[in-house]
């Protein structure tokens, strides 16, 4: 805790001259800098936002939690700086600012953190066993910048209002996500789509057919619009007609149908299972306020491919669909091959594993094409063995236990719908993780376990 003696800002004014003098500065330098530092001409701009509002520095990290693909650069040819490390730099100056300004620092841990740093020490001591030490401690690192961002979401998220910041500061980037694959779909996702040919036995569909916006896969599109899908309909439960459930109600289909055109099937069975649970959970409202919305979002959706697009993508997307139904040996036979290789991990290591990051070679030495796992349980089978398997599913019972107690002692409809609707999110990155490789380093995992975390501890200080 920092004492008011040692932090005062009574000169705020000199500090807003201080930055606008160096904007000034920058302002001319930019005329004979090179393309790439021109970033830094706004930097004090920026600085003075975040200072007036530190949220605003998270805000511009939610933008940049998935992986674009994109490296800054490399270090030592082995770690890389991507656009999440910028970013997180923006938040970490963000929090300065706010324990700053707050002259304090309260740092609750709860059942929750502390499940989830048991997960996180037995992997880090894993590395002792592991037979690629310094693949190991790379992972470590990674997760470590995991926990940095669920940190930065439990301090900054700190009421009602930032929480509602944050949800939309996602769905808003759902929104940008959609409207790049709705760009990407009718201009050449169709066109790529009309030389596709339909086989018998399936094969991979080609990226150039779906639709992977501004992402390296459609995968993570798939991903990312079905967490916003969901978020998006908790709120259409209770908003007040207005602009802003206006927006919800565009952003929906043009989400719905990005995620349609991704092909992801892991999407489609998450999203299925978490509106499942949110019919339960919600009853007459889904019915009432959330499944009109939903028939005629993906009625929509599904016109305008029949009306635009062409049959060669109408193919593609039965195909895809129907896979669902072929054997695994079909469907998903490269998926197959990495299992088993966790599997064979596991059974030579039941206990504590093979340690973090050992998956990479051993699927290179069996000749797998995946050198990932592709499924978050096989991998802490695989590499945590069952002491990992055993925290994380500690971990898991205390957030569910958390959220039985918010219902059991809130009675505020609204709150209680928006826990129903993490709760769902929840679900959607629980069924992913059975076809997806999160690792423990996923940012947007993070993130999203970030926000429910501290929506959370927003409630528990209010029903306590």
């Amino acid at each position: 805790m920092f004492s008011n003696s040692l932090i005062t800002y009574s000169r705020e004014r000199v500090w807003i001259l201080i930055l606008a003098v160096s904007q000034i500065t920058l302002g001319i330098f930019s005329a004979v800098m090179p393309l790439q530092y021109l970033p830094l001409v706004f930097s004090p701009l920026l600085l003075i936002a975040i200072y007036y509002r530190p949220l605003i520095g998270y805000l511009i990290l939610v933008f940049f939690l998935p992986n674009y693909g994109i490296d800054l650069f490399k270090i030592g040819g082995q770690a890389d700086v991507s656009l999440l490390e910028p970013a997180v730099f923006i938040a970490f100056i963000g929090f300065v600012f706010f324990i700053t300004k707050e002259r304090k620092l309260n740092l609750s841990i709860t059942e929750v953190e502390f499940a989830m740093f048991l997960l996180f020490l037995w992997a880090a001591f894993s590395i002792i066993w592991t037979p690629v030490p310094i693949r190991g401690i790379q992972q470590t690192i990674k997760i470590l910048i995991g926990f940095f961002i669920y940190f930065l979401s439990i301090t900054l998220i700190k009421d009602r209002q930032n929480f509602n910041a944050v949800a939309g500061a996602w769905i808003v980037m759902g929104l940008v996500i959609s409207i790049l694959g709705v760009y990407e779909t009718f201009t050449t996702g169709f066109q790529s789509a009309a030389s596709y040919s339909f086989t018998s036995g399936y094969d991979k569909i080609h990226k150039d057919v779906r639709t992977t916006a501004m992402f390296e896969g459609a995968d993570m599109v798939g991903f990312l619009t079905s967490l916003v899908i969901v978020l998006n309909l908790t709120y259409l439960v209770f908003l007040p007609r207005g602009k802003w459930k206006n927006l919800l109600l565009i952003i929906l289909p043009l989400a719905l149908f990005t995620l349609i055109t991704a092909m992801s099937r892991k999407s489609f069975v998450a999203l299925f299972g978490a509106l499942i649970f949110m019919q339960f959970m919600l009853k007459k409202k889904f019915l009432k306020k959330l499944f009109p919305v939903l028939l005629i979002s993906f009625l929509g959706g599904i016109a305008a491919i029949l009306y635009a697009g062409t049959y060669g993508f109408w193919e593609a997307l039965s195909e895809r669909v129907m896979s669902l139904f072929m054997p695994v040996e079909e469907s998903i036979k490269y998926r197959l091959m990495a299992w088993a290789v966790g599997v064979d991990m596991f059974t030579n290591s039941p206990l504590i594993g093979r340690g973090l990051g050992s998956f990479y070679r051993e699927s290179l030495l069996a000749g797998s094409q995946l050198n990932f796992p592709h499924n978050f349980y096989i991998f802490i089978l695989s590499e945590l063995g069952l002491v990992g398997l055993f925290f994380l599913l500690f971990w898991w019972f205390q957030l569910g236990s958390s959220f039985v107690r918010l219902f059991r002692n809130c009675t505020n409809d609204e709150t209680r719908t928006i826990a129903v609707g993490l709760i769902a999110g929840l679900i959607t990155i629980a069924l992913h993780m059975a076809f997806r490789s999160f690792s423990l380093t996923d940012p947007t995992f993070w993130g999203y376990i970030g926000l429910t975390s501290a929506f959370l501890k927003i409630n528990s200080r209010r029903t306590g």
